[in-house]
């Protein structure tokens, strides 16, 4: 914790951290060393909240923010009108948030993620863990375990992504999972449970580590908590999270109206199949998305564009005319790509 005095730069969030009564509540304690600790002297959150995710310090809210796991009091089949309401179905758990200015009185817990009628009815949302993304002070992830009831398979989990730009409010770009658990008999056959926090390896590599379970190879699982487990990490390319991509047939996205610095323009693109390419053209902004439709300008259009068609995470895009686009930096402009058999991750302006 970089705000706090030396007696304090660790922090520590958790439930049942201490011999208290009340199961469940969840309580803080400091540290100068990360190795002795002193308990807070009331509890960060006094009634039951089930488990913690992850906490961390904001640097650029400057307060103290922790994801907390909750169950849902109503659910799905709430209908409270006419003579005879009818009370909602129980609805599992769900990631809550709340914040802290000095580490001692906390808000209340705020709903931010939750299972829905996508997720399908099966679904409990385990763990939020957090994680900030060094070197872009507005980029918030959230990988979250997806436990699954079924029948045959009871605590089976996936995780998914969540994504932020304040801290506070959350959506989840795709369903699809980026971490799948393993197949019958593997160490990751039940529980995929993310930790908070990237752990950079050199500058083009992150990882997050891992907490698994899995049934014993020799029987199916049958019900109750699996037997097992181990600690495992899932390695990526920097930058490559989530992203937008298009098929064999081709698709074009374009941004918002954007105002940059820099000189080149940056793309994180990966081919998904054959004949891979990416081209990109910049265009004025229509005036408060009413007027004339964007129009590219001269000799930076797709068709000015040289092909990109490799894997890269810093590919500069150029025109026929070359890669500098600082004539428009401070002045809003949009990005039209187009992309055929290629995965788009992240774009950058850089000098």
């Amino acid at each position: 914790d970089p705000s706090a005095p030396p007696n304090a730069r660790y922090k520590l969030v958790g439930s049942e951290l201490f011999p208290i009564p009340s199961s469940g509540t969840i309580w803080g304690a400091c540290s100068g060393d990360g190795i002795h600790w002193t308990a807070c002297d009331q509890p960060v959150l006094a009634r039951y909240a089930d488990n913690v995710g992850s906490a961390a310090y904001d640097p650029v809210q400057g307060n103290y923010v922790a994801y907390i796991r909750r169950y849902l009091n109503t659910g799905y089949g709430e209908l409270l009108v006419g003579d005879h309401p009818v009370r909602g179905a129980w609805r599992g758990r769900a990631i809550s948030r709340i914040e802290s200015e000095n580490f001692r009185q906390w808000s209340y817990p705020e709903l931010v993620v939750a299972p829905d009628l996508e997720d399908g009815l099966d679904t409990d949302l385990h763990l939020g863990a957090y994680c900030r993304y060094e070197g872009a002070e507005n980029a918030h992830f959230m990988f979250i375990s997806m436990v699954r009831h079924r029948k045959s398979q009871p605590g089976i989990s996936d995780v998914q992504v969540a994504v932020s730009r304040d801290n506070r409010h959350w959506i989840r770009p795709t369903r699809q999972p980026l971490i799948v658990h393993g197949p019958v008999g593997s160490f990751d056959e039940s529980r995929v449970d993310p930790a908070p926090g990237f752990v950079w390896i050199g500058e083009d590599h992150l990882a997050l580590y891992i907490r698994n379970e899995g049934f014993p190879a020799d029987r199916e699982p049958s019900g109750g908590h699996p037997l097992g487990g181990a600690m495992s990490r899932v390695v990526m390319r920097r930058d490559r999270i989530v992203g937008i991509e298009a098929g064999p047939e081709g698709g074009s996205i374009c941004t918002r109206p954007l105002i940059f610095s820099g000189r080149r323009l940056l793309l994180n693109l990966e081919p998904t199949g054959a004949d891979a390419q990416l081209r990109v053209q910049i265009l004025s902004p229509a005036p408060g998305g009413k007027g004339p439709v964007p129009s590219a300008f001269s000799g930076y259009s797709l068709d000015d564009c040289v092909p990109l068609t490799q894997d890269e995470l810093d590919a500069v895009v150029r025109w026929e005319g070359g890669a500098e686009v600082g004539r428009w930096a401070g002045q809003p402009v949009r990005l039209q790509v187009h992309l055929r058999s290629m995965r788009l991750y992240a774009f950058q302006f850089s000098d």
